[in-house]
C-alpha cells in the first residue's frame, strides 16, 4: 500500500513534485478547497454564527500520514468564541485511532487524546483560515495497551474551514467542513485530515 507521499510523487497531473516541496503540499490544500480557501493532530473548531459570540461543536475526522503507511480516524469536541468581526479562537479535545501498517511485525494501533488551542481569521462569512498548537495528553502506546496520561507530541498546522448554513431544524447550528495540513513537531512528520463538525451557537 502506498503512502500519501508516494501517491503524490506518482501523480502525472502535477507540474511539480509535492513530495519534496512543502509549498506544493500547501498549494494542493488550496486547490482541494476551491482555491479559496495521532499524536499532535489538529481539529476543526467551533465557529459561532453571525450575531453570537460562543459555540460548541462535535464531529468525526479522518486523515493520513505523509511519511508512514498510516492513517487515522477519530472525533473532536470544541468550544469557540468570537473576539471581533474577523477573529475567533477555539479550545478542542480530540480522540483519534491511528493504524500503521507494518508487514513484518503486524499493524500497530494507537489511540490518543489531544488538547488543541487555535486561532481563526474569517476570510469571508463562510471561509476561515486558522492555525494552532496541539499536545498529546493521553494514549495507550504502552505494553498494557491501557489509556493513561502521557507527555505526548507537540504539533501545529494550518486549518482551512467552510461553514455551511444552519442545519435543518436547528436555527443556531451550522455544519463546518475543514481540511488541515499538520506538522508533528516532536516526530518531525506531516499529515493531512478532513473534519466534519456540527456547531451550535449561543
Amino acid at each position: 500500500m502506498l503512502t500519501v507521499r508516494q501517491v503524490l510523487d506518482k501523480g502525472p497531473w502535477l507540474m511539480f513534485d509535492p513530495g519534496r516541496s512543502l509549498r506544493g503540499i500547501v498549494v494542493i490544500a488550496l486547490v482541494v478547497l476551491g482555491a479559496g480557501p495521532a499524536a499532535a493532530k489538529m481539529a476543526a473548531g467551533a465557529r459561532p454564527q453571525s450575531g453570537y459570540e460562543n459555540a460548541v461543536s462535535f464531529g468525526p475526522s479522518i486523515g493520513a500520514m505523509f511519511d508512514r503507511d498510516a492513517w487515522f480516524w477519530g472525533a473532536s469536541t470544541a468550544y469557540g468564541r468570537v473576539w471581533s468581526d474577523r477573529w475567533s479562537s477555539d479550545v478542542s479535545l480530540a480522540w483519534d485511532r491511528e493504524t500503521e501498517r507494518r508487514a513484518a511485525a503486524g499493524d500497530k494501533v494507537v489511540e490518543t487524546f489531544t488538547g488543541i488551542v487555535s486561532a481563526n481569521y474569517a476570510l469571508t462569512p463562510k471561509l476561515a483560515l486558522g492555525t494552532g498548537l496541539s499536545k498529546g495528553i493521553a494514549d495507550d502506546d504502552n505494553p498494557a495497551h491501557s489509556m493513561s496520561f502521557a507527555d505526548g507530541d507537540w504539533g501545529t498546522g494550518v486549518i482551512f474551514s467552510y461553514a455551511a448554513p444552519r442545519f435543518p431544524g436547528l436555527p443556531r447550528s451550522s455544519i463546518i467542513c475543514s481540511f488541515s495540513f499538520e506538522y508533528n513537531i516532536t516526530q518531525d512528520e506531516y499529515s493531512i485530515s478532513l473534519d466534519l463538525t456540527l456547531a451550535y451557537s449561543f
